[in-house]
């Protein structure tokens, strides 16, 4: 019997210790993968429940749909057939018939974890004699989806004042091409205008949601994380909604969109106001959310143009703090998945009530000319 020269004998148990290793390594990450599965596995968002795919904004509500307890019990969604949260159609108005504002925003405006006559549009239109409140808020918008969303179906509602309602975080929303990994369109800078990007927007993001909000996780595999690189996906596997925009671009985009904004509601013989809705600072949630010096710069082309800024944090700020916590959803075990930081039904009164009185004293209630 021959015996393997000691070289060769040398090599074959470097190749089995190697191999282990890599044996141990692949086991070791899928143990720690699956431990951590149960804990960091992300559901599908509330908005996929009553959302559709959109190529011109990503998404949009599913028209003439009831979810019932969708936030929890009491706590319905109901989208008409023209793809506002109202319990109503709106048709052409007869003569005498209420004025209209068109309430324009994210899902503060929407009234995310609180029912259909709860949001601040429908306490609005209670707070407003003779007026209607028509609620175009959608859940995850960005600035830039806002606005696209009401340049192109705004102008179809019959309305006298039109009110554009954003958090802090929609200004960083409007900078990435992507929101919690879903495709969404993207407002760039280019040689002195808005330019439109990432449009029309791809379906595959929204039509495998556990993929996509789930993909970071599953990449912490290296075979995954391998087949992704090689499929050329690797920034989606390393970070979700990365920043595209940077600081000067953003506030150029931001500027832009708000003095449009103005300036095709002065062209029809609107009103027009910015809104600024308080938040929750995700780093210190008994703080609210300061809203970006590039934000509030870009709020002056706005005004300038005729759409003023009506900012609601001094009115959150003169609160207690007992009081200011009420205006918020914290009761995570009463409330949808994502509902917390989102305004209460108190909440909701209060934007609603601040709002009304600095319509009032700005003079936009009053009856604009028509051209």
């Amino acid at each position: 019997m021959t015996t393997a020269p000691r070289w060769r004998r040398i090599l074959t148990a470097l190749a089995a210790l190697l191999g282990g290793l890599l044996l141990l390594e692949g086991l070791s990450s899928v143990l720690l993968f699956a431990r951590d599965v149960p804990r960091r596995v992300q559901a599908p968002i509330a908005e996929r429940t009553h959302t559709e795919h959109d190529p011109d904004l990503g998404w949009r509500h599913r028209a003439g749909v009831t979810h019932r307890d969708l936030y929890g019990p009491g706590r319905s969604l109901t989208i008409n057939a023209q793809g506002l949260r109202a319990l109503r159609e709106y048709g052409p108005r007869a003569a005498g018939a209420p004025r209209r504002v068109l309430c324009v925003g994210d899902s503060f405006t929407l009234g995310y974890g609180v029912d259909d006559a709860h949001s601040w549009p429908a306490q609005l239109e209670r707070a407003l004699s003779g007026w209607e409140a028509l609620n175009m808020g959608q859940g995850g918008y960005g600035i830039d989806q806002a606005w696209l969303w009401y340049r192109r179906d705004g102008p179809a509602f019959e309305h006298e004042l039109v009110l554009f309602a954003f958090i802090a975080d929609d200004f960083r929303r409007m900078r990435t091409a992507t929101f919690l990994g879903y495709a969404k369109p993207l407002l760039r800078w280019r040689e002195g205008e808005l330019a439109l990007t990432h449009a029309p927007v791809p379906a595959r993001d929204y039509e495998q949601p556990f993929l996509t909000q789930n993909l970071p996780l599953l990449a912490e595999l290296r075979s995954v994380a391998l087949a992704l690189r090689l499929a050329g996906r690797e920034a989606s596997s390393a970070r979700v909604d990365k920043q595209v925009l940077d600081d000067l671009e953003a506030e150029r985009v931001a500027a832009a969109i708000f003095a449009e904004f103005a300036r095709a509601a002065q062209s029809t013989g609107r009103r027009a106001a910015l809104v600024a809705l308080p938040s929750l600072d995700p780093r210190d949630p008994s703080k609210l959310a300061p809203l970006p010096p590039a934000l509030l710069r870009a709020c002056e082309s706005a005004s300038s143009a005729g759409a003023p800024l009506i900012d609601l944090h001094a009115a959150f700020e003169a609160l207690d703090d007992a009081a200011r916590r009420e205006l918020f959803l914290l009761d995570t075990a009463l409330t949808a998945p994502g509902a917390k930081g989102h305004y209460s039904p108190r909440g909701n009164e209060f934007v609603a009530a601040e709002l009304a009185r600095a319509l009032e004293q700005r003079g936009l209630l009053a009856t604009p000319e028509r051209r």
